[in-house]
Order: C-alpha cells, then sequence, then structure tokens
C-alpha cells in the first residue's frame, strides 16, 4: 500500500497548456447552431434514412437533430431509428493490444475483487449511472424497435466462463468504474456496479457486454465499440433509450482502459455531446507523450494517459462546444468541497506519528478515509488546506493523480495538479525539492 501526502495548497491547471482556436472555415457545425433540413444533408446514410422514413417521424428526427450541435463529420456516424431517434454508432474501433499492454503493474494491487460489485463512487448523489457488467434483459426499448424484440445481453466475460466472474474479470470491473468515476468526479453522480432499484430521467446505463446475445443473436449495431441515443439524460422517457451499449469484444477483447473510455464516450452522447474531432477525421486521437499525453473523451481517449472533457483546445479542433458546460445543465457540478482562501483553509490530518496520508480509489475504492483530499470541480477551483509546525525541516511528498492507476501507460487521469506551499500570510515558501 502507498503512502500518499497532500500539500497545503492544491491549484487546478490544464493538463496540456494549449491555446483555443476559432473553428476551421472549412467546418461547419449543424444542429442547433445552424438548422439541419434534409435538403441541406450532404448524400449520406443518415439522409437516406431520412428521406425513407414516414412523414410524422420525419419530423421528429429534424426536431431531434436540432436539439443538439454536431459537426458536419458526425453526419457519418448519427443514425435514425424507425420512430425519428437520434443515435450516435461509434464504429472507430481501437488498435490491437499486445501482451505487456494488456497487463497491470505487478507493483500495485488495484481495487479489491471482492468489492467489484459494490462501487459506488458517491453514494447519495441526485443522480446515478449504473455501469452493468452482469448482463441484461433487453426488451420494449428504442433498440427493439423494428428489430429483435428481445435481447439476452451477455455478461462481460474474457474467460470464456459466463457463470462466474474471475478475480481478474473483477480487478477490470473495478479499474473501468475507477476511470469513468474521474471522468465525472467534478458533478453530482454517483457511479456504481451495483444495480439500483429502479431506472429513470436521473438514473443512467452502460451496459459493457458482448456484440451477440445469449442466443447468438447479433446485438444492436454490434460492429460498433459502442452505441448509444443523443441527448436523452434526463427525460421522462430515457429508460425507454437506454441502456448505452459498450461491446467489449471489440475493445481490445476488453481491456479495461479501452472500455472504460468508449463508456464515458457513449455517456456523453446520452448528455448530448457530439464528437472531437478535426478538419480531417472525425475522432481526435490527442497529443503530447509521457504522463500527460492527451485527448478529449468525446474523440478517441484509448491511447493516452490523460483524458478530458473538452472545449477544442487543440489545433485544428472542429467542435468547440463547452463538454462540461453542456454536462452541467444536466448534472449539476458538486459543491465546492474546500475554500479557495486561506482564512477558511481545510486543516490537515496529521497522525501521531507525523505523516500527512490520503488514500484513492485504488486501495480506497469506498472511500472509507475522506481526510486530506479534495476535488477540483472547475478549472478555476483551488483547494487550501494548513498544518502548524514547528521549525526545522518537514518531508512532504507528492504524488500526482496518475499514481493511483495500476499502470504505466493508459492511465486515465483527468488533472494534473499543480502544489504551492505558503506561509501564514500568503508567502511562498522556501523548499527543496528531490
Amino acid at each position: 500500500m502507498k503512502q500518499l501526502t497532500f500539500p497545503l495548497t492544491l491549484l487546478a491547471v490544464s493538463i496540456i497548456s494549449t491555446t483555443a482556436i476559432a473553428i476551421p472555415d472549412n467546418t461547419k457545425i449543424l444542429g442547433s447552431v445552424a438548422t439541419v433540413t434534409i435538403d441541406n444533408l450532404p448524400t449520406s446514410r443518415l439522409k437516406e434514412q431520412l428521406d425513407n422514413l414516414p412523414v410524422p417521424a420525419q419530423a421528429r428526427a429534424l426536431q431531434w437533430l436540432n436539439s443538439f450541435s454536431f459537426p458536419a463529420n458526425d453526419i457519418s456516424f448519427l443514425n435514425v431509428d424507425n420512430s425519428g431517434g437520434i443515435f450516435y454508432q461509434d464504429t472507430v474501433l481501437p488498435e490491437g493490444i499486445n501482451q505487456a499492454d494488456l497487463e497491470a503493474d505487478p507493483t500495485l494491487e488495484g481495487i479489491n475483487p471482492t468489492d467489484a460489485f459494490k462501487l459506488h463512487s458517491k453514494p447519495g448523489s441526485a443522480n446515478t449511472v449504473y455501469v452493468n457488467f452482469t448482463g441484461y434483459t433487453i426488451t420494449e426499448t428504442a433498440w427493439n424497435n423494428g428489430a429483435e424484440s428481445i435481447y439476452q445481453a451477455r455478461p462481460f466475460d474474457k474467460d470464456s466462463d459466463s457463470s462466474t466472474f474471475s478475480d481478474a474479470e473483477r480487478v477490470d470491473i473495478g479499474e473501468i468504474w475507477h476511470r469513468i468515476a474521474e471522468d465525472l468526479a467534478p458533478f453530482d453522480i454517483n457511479v456504481t456496479t451495483e444495480a439500483p432499484a429502479s431506472f429513470g430521467p436521473t438514473v443512467g446505463h452502460i451496459l459493457v457486454t458482448s456484440d451477440t446475445d445469449a442466443t447468438g443473436k447479433l446485438m444492436p449495431y454490434s460492429t460498433a465499440g459502442g452505441v448509444a441515443y443523443v441527448g436523452v439524460w434526463g427525460r421522462s422517457d430515457y429508460e425507454y433509450y437506454q441502456p448505452a451499449f459498450v461491446y467489449y469484444d471489440n475493445l481490445g477483447g476488453g481491456h479495461a482502459p479501452y472500455v472504460a473510455e468508449a463508456s464515458s464516450h457513449e455517456l456523453g452522447h446520452n448528455l448530448a455531446l457530439s464528437h472531437d474531432g478535426s478538419s480531417t477525421v472525425t475522432y481526435y486521437s490527442g497529443h503530447g507523450s509521457g504522463f500527460t499525453s492527451w485527448a478529449p473523451v468525446m474523440g478517441v481517449g484509448y491511447y493516452n494517459n490523460a483524458t478530458q472533457w473538452s472545449r477544442g483546445e487543440y489545433t485544428d479542433a472542429n467542435n468547440t462546444q463547452d463538454d462540461i458546460s453542456i454536462i452541467s445543465t444536466r448534472l449539476q457540478v458538486s459543491a465546492d468541497d474546500h475554500s479557495d482562501n486561506q482564512a477558511s483553509a481545510t486543516p490537515l490530518t496529521v497522525d501521531s506519528n507525523g505523516f500527512i496520508a490520503s488514500s484513492n480509489p485504488e486501495f480506497d475504492p469506498l472511500n472509507s478515509r475522506p481526510d486530506n483530499k479534495g476535488t477540483i470541480e472547475i478549472r478555476s477551483d483551488t483547494d487550501v488546506f494548513y498544518f502548524d509546525t514547528a521549525s526545522g525541516d518537514i518531508d512532504l511528498i507528492i504524488n500526482p493523480g496518475w499514481d493511483a492507476y495500476t499502470r504505466s501507460v493508459r492511465r486515465g487521469s483527468n488533472l494534473d495538479i499543480q502544489a504551492m506551499l505558503t506561509d501564514d500570510v500568503g508567502n511562498r515558501c522556501c523548499f527543496r525539492s528531490t
């Protein structure tokens, strides 16, 4: 078990320092920004689907398309069902995985396998998203409309034994949960692997399953990595448009980082987000290298260590919609948990041996130890802590967020923390770094 210590002041900074630029001239934003009609759509599968709909369904589809904004590049990935419902079919799949990449860091244990199906990031929140690994019967939903009347979705299964979950599968489930919970940490939402009592407008459902059901039938749009209706979170009929599918077979055979990134991406569609790409690609795959390699959640986040909700903070971005702002209209940003000024700073808990320690979700998934840590809810947030000390040297060990992940690449952290140590009047203190 690693011991983590935190500094006096924590400041939120961007993972990658980039400059937001204007949307390129050859990129169009459609929908709520520029009204879509059948006539102004380019020749595409979407236009053909719209042309073939009955007039009432066609009108509903156009109203739906114009209820959210999306880059023109997204047209190839948008679909319409028989009733005029709009969903994304994400068919850009990740690269294959070699054995070294499949293995987590053996020096870190990860979440205890026995906790895999009782994980909660924020119990008691007004919103919930259930990440379902146990299988599910899908009937009388939008996915059954004009298709199979029932699907018997299979559980997450990497060892060809669907009757039980191995410790290795449970560890993967813990990692996937951790990464999704990290993506949603600023918001008032409980990410859980425990089935809710019921679904409704504020209870999401991500189903991690095979691309074929228990009877051998192909699942809806089974060649995709994930499929989800767009903008349905909070609607009275949200349950009808659930679940958001994530097909682990198509994601490196269930590679945890791939499944987690796809899960957050599909939930993003439920929350009315479209794709982050460029003038030449629909999905931006990121930039940078090392610990702070970066990609947007609504692009391709499979390959980088840091993934974030984006507002187009990279060169040639085709979509400057502010993901966090859009999500915040459906999921309230959590209340600030620590003051941003010294006058109201939070005292650090120091044990009898003089250690200032905190936990992380890998060895404290139920947050049994909430002391000495906090959440950076928004970009401008600062969390200020204090401690009293006599004269002499003090050792503070500051471990960055990526240290909480049990692998050396494709970690999934969302925040790069800047730490500053000051005295009681705000003067930056002298210290030696090692």
